[in-house]
């Protein structure tokens, strides 16, 4: 009779299944679909299972847009997954999934259905209903541990559409030019927002970050990456986000700050950029510019200079990992990241005239 009424498959066994070492029992549920999988045609009954302490019991899951009358009688505890949860009143917490080499995958409660590259498609609200910090959720043939999310889990399930400035970069940049707790930093060059998260993770709520991009289709990456981390992290910075051009947002820069702690110039001609800027640096303030090569490089060192800045530091960051080997000790790991940037810190330290 089931099987005349199209929604629940020829065969449903109760597969025992062991988890022992892995989670409690409320811990973990598994959908039975993969990333591959593409869209059911329409009335199509899809499958979906559900880990319980020792068994797998099936459900069927109708992807047409209303449940089955027969099926709502006979189980009205079950819902149709692809209907959109009640959001009010809702838990909108954001959660960390994270695989065992550190890949992570960030999933906000109450968002309902959602397709996720690596995961799948998949309920986040049936998946995570009950789910606390620190345990052990399976989705797929994935188990994944349940974390509360930060700078690093953002970062590595951030958007991307532009090439982004590296964590080596980023801190050193940061630490070098004393970006610290209500800074006033001014970000040349938004892109996917690589940077400006860094930026924002330290300023706190008392600082201000100005990112300035002219290309819509990176702004708009970056800002999705960054209103994620406004509701990760636990203070936020003032933060805003000009459409402009860095050689032309002078005017729109002091309607925000009276001047700046720091600017950073992550574009392809930086040193167009070097002398507007300058101008709106404080005593003692910074500026630094990410040069891909050496000519960019030497262009932007000679734009500081006639901006009457000092060239406090020039140089590259190489990072070589490390790894450990199966014989024992450890050894350089085999994907070194050598180059990526020349990096440029001036410093505004104003007229030394002589007395």
């Amino acid at each position: 009779i089931l099987n005349a009424l199209g929604w629940w498959p020829p065969f449903s066994p109760l597969v025992p299944e062991d988890r022992s070492g892995i989670h409690r029992s409320q811990d973990m549920r598994s959908i039975g679909t993969s990333s591959t999988e593409g869209k059911p045609s329409k009335g199509r009954s899809e499958q979906i299972r559900f880990a319980s302490a020792s068994c797998i019991t099936w459900v069927p899951l109708v992807m047409n847009g209303s449940c089955n009358r027969a099926h709502q009688k006979l189980h009205p505890d079950r819902k149709c997954l692809n209907k959109k949860p009640l959001r009010v009143g809702m838990n909108h917490e954001w959660l960390a999934l994270v695989e065992e080499d550190g890949r992570a995958y960030l999933l906000q409660r109450g968002s309902g259905e959602v397709r996720v590259r690596g995961l799948g498609r998949f309920n986040v609200d049936e998946m995570l209903g009950e789910v606390a910090v620190g345990d052990n959720v399976k989705i797929g043939q994935k188990i994944l541990r349940v974390l509360k999310p930060g700078l690093p889990e953002a970062r590595r399930s951030m958007k991307r559409r532009a090439q982004i400035i590296l964590a080596k970069d980023s801190g050193y940049l940061i630490s070098r030019m004393g970006i610290s707790v209500g800074s006033r930093v001014l970000e040349g060059g938004h892109g996917s927002a690589g940077l400006a998260m860094h930026i924002a993770s330290v300023l706190g709520a008392r600082g201000t970050l100005i990112s300035v991009e002219n290309r819509p289709e990176h702004a708009s990456v970056g800002k999705e990456n960054m209103d994620v981390l406004k509701d990760v992290l636990p203070e936020f910075p003032d933060w805003h986000l000009l459409h402009s051009d860095v050689t032309e947002c002078h005017n729109e820069v002091l309607g925000i700050v009276p001047e700046l702690d720091a600017a950073i110039l992550d574009m392809a001609e930086p040193w167009k950029a070097v002398s507007s800027i300058s101008g709106i640096l404080r005593p003692g303030g910074r500026i630094g510019c990410y040069c891909p090569t050496s000519i960019q490089l030497e262009k932007s060192w000679e734009a500081c200079e006639e901006a009457g800045l000092s060239v406090e530091w020039a140089g590259e960051v190489i990072e070589r990992r490390w790894s450990k080997a199966s014989r024992g000790g450890v050894r350089p790991g085999n994907q070194p990241v050598g180059h990526t940037a020349f990096l440029l810190i001036g410093v505004n330290l104003g007229s030394l005239e002589e007395m």
